[in-house]
């Protein structure tokens, strides 16, 4: 696969980086990237991003294209000082986070020293997010240090690589939203090529993991043992699960030679003597594992996280065990590695029950986690494989996490979609809560959750009754804040009534409530003739929301009203929108033009005027479909 260069965001600091967490941005913001030449002009930067997005391969494309740089490179876990050469311009210092725990702090004091004593190299490092998050106070100590964040490769991009596939991968890729939505991870995606090269279709995210593995071990193993090669390579996964989970226990990415022997000594049972009798350590080392200077490691640290899962679901009470391996007792922490253990439990075979008892236990010791993380650990949940408790389950703990922490649910994000999948009606009395002392964030999150239930008709009539009552009772507070988050329990809850009534009273609203006002009739389409007042008394003024309240009118008699006012007060403001809203006018007028079209001549004319207006105004237009002919 091509280098595809990633989308990059920068952040001036940590706040900034942190504080993106929580921000649910308008459909029409306009997001500027970086380019690789903007991030080698910052002077002291941290490129951050999740497993597998490409900081390593950026490095690597930035090393290869521009030669004529002087560079100096290493990994973290290398890092000296002492040993980087004078006269350099730029010192690049890859995978952080894959430095062992104990030595996080003092590496990254090593490199803020070193940023400190010599102001004239630019210095790059890389390391993933929730590290970032996990020790934001030692990177916020990194004077005038920026952060950019490479993003998941864009969907038409997955697209046009995933149509290369047969069409058994891509029927099956269609079938899980979650697995599509991993392969805008550049790894994955071409380890999801190679697989349907060399094994056909993917059908999960196990799979894709199970293809990995399997081909590390089938290239260690010798041609002429083929006989015993089935039989050998279910041991050597079974302790590379264990060798997988002993390194999440001690926090480290890499071990030793003698840490390895040691483990394999302390296997129980004849696994250890029947991986002995048959296999070549040495080999074993330097095939199965990645060996650099006597240290070994796994080739991609999630193949560690997702065997070490494995490993973790084999215990008879993960819950207990996962306490006493993952715990910091006496700072009552999770250790950060195992939040990238865990979510592989949740796809494992038999194992998605104990996921979410295991998942409630993290959210009940950890009662601060960080929103990041928290979602994090359910990237890979398919509610389907749950019984109706455990679904019922999970669907309290994501509200009750909800209405806890200042963060939004992302509009049509994955956690919208997975609470509209774990719900069901026992959930009712769980939604139908007072809304006397909530926020502005917890009522918005509540918001969000209804309107997906609404919309897929999942949603039990009471707890809309619920809501509607709480909606009226909001509207009438007379608080702005308030009564615009009333009208968005309106929209979600499809209460086109109750808004057709307050049409009459829309005078009396603050300026921001009649913007909310036109934004929601205008999306949800009424078209009484007083809503449409509403709307154009706010044309006059350019606004951009009623005047795309206008454009989505689709009943002929509502067209030809709104315009017969737009055209006796004067057209111009209608085709002259202030702010940065997007206006499609080319798109609705086109429309609005062929429902118009089938009816009397007079209105042929009506529409015919306010074309020619929107192209004279306009000086251009690509209506070039519409036949002007009487």
């Amino acid at each position: 696969m091509n280098y595809i260069v990633p989308k990059i965001t920068k952040y001036s600091n940590i706040d900034e980086l942190l504080k993106n967490k929580s921000k649910t941005p308008s459909l029409f913001d306009i997001e500027y990237f970086l380019s690789i030449d903007d991030l080698l002009s910052e002077n002291f930067v941290c490129i951050v991003g999740e497993p597998g997005i490409g900081k390593s391969r950026l490095i690597s494309e930035i090393k290869k294209n521009h030669t004529k740089k002087l560079l100096f490179t290493c990994n973290a876990s290398d890092f000296k000082s002492q040993e980087i050469p004078s006269g350099i311009e730029y010192c690049i210092v890859d995978a952080l986070d894959e430095v062992d725990g104990s030595d996080f702090s003092n590496t990254l004091q090593l490199i803020k020293q070193y940023k400190e004593k010599h102001q004239n190299v630019k210095v790059i490092l890389s390391c993933r997010k929730h590290y970032v998050v996990s020790y934001a106070s030692l990177f916020a100590s990194c004077t005038k240090l920026v952060f950019v964040e490479l993003n998941r490769l864009e969907d038409q991009e997955v697209t046009k690589i995933i149509d290369k596939c047969s069409d058994i991968t891509k029927e099956n890729i269609n079938k899980s939203p979650k697995l599509r939505k991993l392969l805008s991870i550049p790894r994955y995606l071409t380890f999801l090529l190679k697989s349907e090269n060399q094994r056909g279709a993917i059908s999960n995210i196990g799979d894709l993991f199970e293809f990995i593995i399997d081909n590390s071990i089938e290239e260690a193993l010798m041609v002429d043992n083929a006989i015993k090669k089935e039989n050998l390579k279910v041991i050597i996964k079974r302790v590379l699960e264990k060798i997988a989970f002993i390194m999440e226990i001690s926090r480290k990415d890499k071990i030793s030679k003698d840490d390895l022997y040691t483990i394999i000594d302390e296997l129980k049972g004849n696994m250890a003597h029947m991986l002995v009798a048959n296999f070549d350590l040495l080999f074993f080392e330097s095939r199965i594992l990645k060996e650099t200077n006597g240290i070994l490691q796994f080739g991609n640290s999630e193949i560690q996280e997702y065997l070490a899962a494995k490993e973790l679901g084999r215990q008879e009470n993960i819950e207990s065990v996962l306490y006493d391996v993952a715990v910091q007792k006496e700072l009552k922490h999770i250790y950060p590695n195992w939040y990238d253990v865990i979510p592989h439990l949740s796809y494992s075979e038999g194992r998605s029950d104990s996921f979410v008892n295991v998942f409630k236990l993290i959210t009940s010791y950890e009662s601060h986690l960080e929103n990041e993380t928290f979602e994090s650990l359910l990237r890979y949940v398919n509610p389907s494989t749950l019984g109706v408790q455990q679904r019922k389950e999970l669907f309290s703990n994501l509200f009750e996490h909800y209405q806890r922490v200042p963060a939004y649910i992302k509009w049509r994000g994955p956690i919208q979609n997975l609470i509209q999948e774990c719900y069901t009606s026992s959930c009712n009395t769980i939604l139908k809560i007072s809304s006397d002392q909530l926020n502005k964030i917890q009522l918005t999150n509540i918001y969000a959750i209804l309107e997906g239930l609404v919309e897929n008709n999942k949603l039990d009539e009471s707890v809309i009754k619920h809501w509607e009552d709480a909606a009226r009772a909001l509207m009438g507070t007379k608080d702005s804040e308030m009564q615009q988050i009333a009208l968005n329990f309106y929209y979600a809850l499809k209460d086109d009534e109750e808004l057709r009534e307050l049409a009459s009273t829309f005078n009396s609203f603050t300026e921001d409530v009649k913007q909310k006002y036109i934004e929601v009739t205008g999306y949800r389409k009424i078209t009484d003739k007083l809503v449409i007042d509403c709307w154009l008394t706010y044309c006059d003024k350019s606004n951009p929301e009623a005047i795309n309240a206008v454009l989505y009118i689709d009943d002929p008699e509502s067209i030809i009203y709104a315009y017969n006012k737009i055209l006796s007060k004067g057209i111009r403001d209608f085709f002259n929108p202030k702010g940065s809203l997007l206006v499609l006018y080319d798109f609705y007028l086109k429309k609005q033009f062929d429902v118009v079209w089938k009816f009397n001549q007079d209105r042929r004319n009506l529409m015919t005027k306010v074309i020619a207006y929107f192209v004279k105004n306009r000086n251009y237009s690509s209506l070039k479909e519409i036949n002007t002919c009487s």
